[in-house]
């Protein structure tokens, strides 16, 4: 069998993040629940994605393409960045990153 495994989570809060821009983001966010361990993002358009305490999206940061999601180790209280890709081979609209705490 193939493919990756993930523990099974109950699903916690969500949030939406708008993202219009390609300047570097900080974060707008809230901080992560104090049970939260793991979040899973997904996106209505390509976008760079930060996740930290002070989170600063750009253009280096990972590439989180459209019909996928991406789950990922959080501590509480951090928060993601998002900013629309911009030049290269994908440039893409304003677009809304969804946020869901995997608990």
């Amino acid at each position: 069998m193939s493919g990756f495994y993930h523990p099974p989570f109950k699903l916690g809060a969500s949030q939406a993040l708008d993202f219009t821009s390609t300047a570097a983001s900080t974060g707008a966010a809230s901080g992560f629940g104090s049970q939260t361990r793991a979040i899973r993002l997904a996106a209505t358009a390509p976008c760079h994605v930060d996740v930290g305490l002070l989170p600063a999206a750009d253009s280096t940061k990972p590439l989180l393409h459209i019909n996928t999601h991406l789950i990922v180790h959080v501590s509480p209280g951090e928060r993601v960045g998002a900013i629309k890709t911009s030049g290269g081979s994908i440039t893409s609209a304003d677009g809304r990153l969804t946020i869901v705490e995997l608990i």
